[in-house]
């Protein structure tokens, strides 16, 4: 067993210990946003998996952890003479927006959004992940609102901040793929944090 762990390990891509874990992390990202997918269409005709009250809220917590160990702690790095790889940095923000989008909609399904003003009981989770994509991405069209509890309204303006971030890391990857190809062309050496040649890859 502990073999078949060694083997496991060393096929994970990253030059370094914790280039590994955050992809490791970004995997059972990826394996639960998968799962949530599946759970929206089940859902959406009758058979939804995530009927917690909690489910939700931990969903919420993963995705921010993640966003925090993983995205932020990239961008923390190249305070320490280290290159993120461009294409890790865009993939990892893309798993993070489609994880934010897709855990607050399970919450929004659970806390209540409404068209005219009146909770309803049943929330489908096309309108729920509408209504999560819209208020990450802050348009705001004003259709559906979060049901008037303080909480749910407090979670839709934490959203909306939160999918701030990530568009401005969307631009931080395109900047840092800019570069990348920059120093490429000109023959450039990358640096990780230990000063030695490499990037997180």
């Amino acid at each position: 067993m502990r073999r078949l762990g060694g083997w496991v390990w060393r096929q994970v891509p990253g030059t370094r210990p914790g280039s590994k874990w955050r992809n490791l992390f970004s995997y059972a990202a990826a394996v639960v946003i998968a799962l949530l997918i599946l759970e929206a269409i089940a859902a959406q005709y009758g058979f939804p998996a995530l009927t917690e009250a909690q489910a939700g809220w931990a969903l919420i917590v993963f995705g921010v952890v993640y966003f925090l160990v993983v995205v932020i702690g990239v961008i923390f790095l190249t305070s320490q003479r280290f290159r993120p790889a461009p294409i890790r940095l865009a993939r990892d923000t893309v798993i993070s927006i489609l994880l934010t989008i897709l855990a607050f909609s399970v919450f929004y399904r659970q806390a209540g959004i409404t068209l005219t003003g009146a909770c309803p009981d049943h929330v489908l989770p096309s309108d729920a992940i509408y209504f999560s994509a819209v208020t990450f991405s802050t348009l705001g069209y004003g259709d559906f609102r979060p049901c008037p509890e303080v909480a749910a309204r407090l979670v839709a303006s934490f959203h909306a901040i939160f999918g701030n971030l990530h568009l401005g890391l969307i631009v931080g990857a395109a900047f840092f793929f800019a570069q990348n190809t920059e120093a490429s062309e000109n023959g450039g050496e990358q640096h990780n944090d230990h000063g030695q040649t490499g990037n997180d890859g």
